[in-house]
């Protein structure tokens, strides 16, 4: 995997400087690369080396929920002292953070937990076995077979946009091609929806539950609860962790960049 990242990151720190060559500055020699704050020392190294491996001769790694804290500040007033809790629901995993303000930078307290199946794919794959217990047998034949990768690739990305759709309105369609020519239509209800990811969903609230005890407060000395991550635009998710915790989930205007945007700031 760090060979993968290492790659990765080449390519970035290519596209970048292009940019910065194009407006006659010095080519980029530092970074800031964000990390979940679950991570162990050994992977916090194989970051930090992929980074080096990449180019680059400076390399500064950050957590990932201060960086999203760190975005959050920027347009909203913290206080010193008070309590962040950050949940972080992505495309693939799940992460919640307690931090604290002080000085000019942030803490972290208590011990970070995580889910590692639970986030955006995962909720893909509930709808996709949904529709596979409903569809025609043709269908059901088509996206089975051994090596029909491209048929289960389309009706993937179809789900994907099946359950975006559901984040704007009660009921949305998909239309999966069959054969030559043929179409199959699924549909959705927004609630439905919703009853398939509330137990994933409770999940990441005991998570939450659990880092607030093992830091020893109560809810009560939480002052925000910051919602990241392009999971967080369904809407059930910030109705579920409010209805639970009895607080105003707090969502930036970019959840899927607000780590990205946070380490740039």
């Amino acid at each position: 995997p760090e060979e993968l990242i290492t790659q990765v990151i080449c390519k970035l720190k290519s596209e970048a400087d292009k940019v910065i060559e194009a407006r006659r500055e010095t080519i980029l020699t530092d970074a800031i690369v964000t990390i979940p704050a679950t991570y162990s020392p050994y992977k916090r190294n194989l970051m930090e080396q992929s980074a080096i491996s990449a180019g680059f001769s400076h390399v500064k790694l950050l957590e990932e929920p201060v960086a999203a804290a760190i975005y959050y500040s920027h347009n909203a007033k913290i206080q010193e002292g008070e309590i962040i809790l950050v949940y972080d629901l992505g495309g693939g995993t799940f992460d919640a953070t307690l931090i604290k303000k002080q000085d000019s930078g942030y803490q972290m307290i208590g011990i970070p937990k995580g889910l590692s199946h639970c986030g955006g794919i995962d909720f893909d794959r509930q709808i996709y076995q949904q529709l596979k217990s409903q569809c025609s047998l043709e269908l059901r034949q088509q996206i089975e077979a051994k090596d029909a990768w491209l048929a289960r690739a389309i009706v993937s990305d179809l789900c994907r946009d099946l359950k975006h759709q559901l984040s704007e309105q009660e009921m949305a369609t998909i239309y999966i091609p069959i054969g030559l020519g043929n179409v199959e239509s699924f549909s959705l209800t927004r609630q439905e929806f919703y009853e398939m990811i509330a137990p994933l969903i409770q999940e990441t609230i005991e998570c939450c539950d659990q880092l607030v005890r093992s830091a020893a407060i109560s809810w009560s000395n939480v002052n925000h609860l910051l919602l990241v991550g392009g999971s967080c635009r369904i809407p059930y998710v910030k109705e579920a962790l409010e209805k639970q915790f009895e607080s105003k989930g707090l969502m930036v205007d970019d959840p899927e960049l607000a780590v990205c945007l946070g380490a740039a700031i």
